[in-house]
Order: C-alpha cells, then structure tokens, then sequence
C-alpha cells in the first residue's frame, strides 16, 4: 500500500479521544486488507492479513498519520487496551489529505478464573469470547492461579468458553 513514483499518494491524519475526550497514547491505527478482512479483536497485537496493513501509533497527544497511501477503499482499526477497537472502511483519493477524529469507547471487561473439575486452578487454557454466533479473535494468558482479564469488549452479552 506505499507508493512509489509519480502520482502522490494520499495521507491520513488521526486525532484519537476516549469519551472524556482526553487523548489516546499508544493505540495501534491499522489501515490495509487481508483476504479475510481485519480482526476488530486484534487480540495480542496479531494481525492475521496478506498483504500486511500499514501501522502507525498515537504520541502522547492521541496523533498518528499515514502517509504515501495507495487511493482506494481499505478497511481501519483503530485499537488501544481496554478500549472498544473502532472499525471502518475509508475510500481514500489520490493526493487527498484526510483529517479524521476518532473517539474510542471504553470497554466491557470480564475477570474469571479456569479450574479444573475438583476446583485446582489450571494455568493453561485457551480462553475464547462468542458474541452473537462470531467468536472474537481472542486468547489470554493466565496466571498461575488460572485467573484470565479480558477488556476491551463491545458491551453486551457475550459466552465464555474455555478449554485446556
């Protein structure tokens, strides 16, 4: 998706807020396709996409651009922890500078714990979040007790399984 040569490619411009409209430092701005499409989960920071998308991170002013980009339409994920990921798909012009504010909503959160049947903490599971029939893209780590955290969640009702 960079260019090269002649035509100048397009530019995007990024002011991240959480609801209170302070910024967001650190989130990952994620603009490409993959045969697939993006996970909006991205859980870990993996990116399962061919070709792989082009990245940028907030400053400490919630800021991040691109630049050099293909015209067309690809799809943005917009992901910081314990936030909802924002997704959308931008048709981008040659030569175009785009402005866009994106204001992150924070996330539903779920704390567990994987024992086993006699109730011995199991500290390794794969946990897996279902919202709707669509599982999200998600794996965690747990502790030695077999605690798990998952933020960043739509709101909603969600199930939970795990196995180990």
């Amino acid at each position: 998706m960079r260019c090269d040569g002649a035509h100048r490619g397009a530019e995007l411009s990024l002011a991240l807020r959480d609801d209170s409209g302070a910024p967001v430092v650190g989130a990952r701005v994620l603009l490409g396709a993959s045969p697939e499409g993006i996970s909006p989960r991205l859980a870990g920071g993996i990116v399962p996409a061919f070709p792989p998308p082009l990245e940028a991170r907030s400053d400490p002013a919630g800021r991040a651009q691109l630049a050099g980009l293909e015209t067309g339409k690809f799809p943005l994920v917009v992901w910081a922890e314990g936030f909802v990921p924002h997704v959308e798909t931008l048709a981008l012009d040659e030569g175009e500078r785009r402005d866009l504010e994106v204001t992150l909503e924070r996330g539903a959160r779920i704390h567990g714990r994987v024992v086993t049947a006699e109730g011995a903490p199991l500290p390794i599971a794969q946990v897996a979040v279902h919202v709707g029939r669509e599982p999200e893209d998600t794996q965690v780590e747990l502790s030695p007790q077999g605690e798990f955290e998952l933020t960043g969640l739509q709101p909603g009702e969600v199930d939970v399984d795990c196995g180990g």
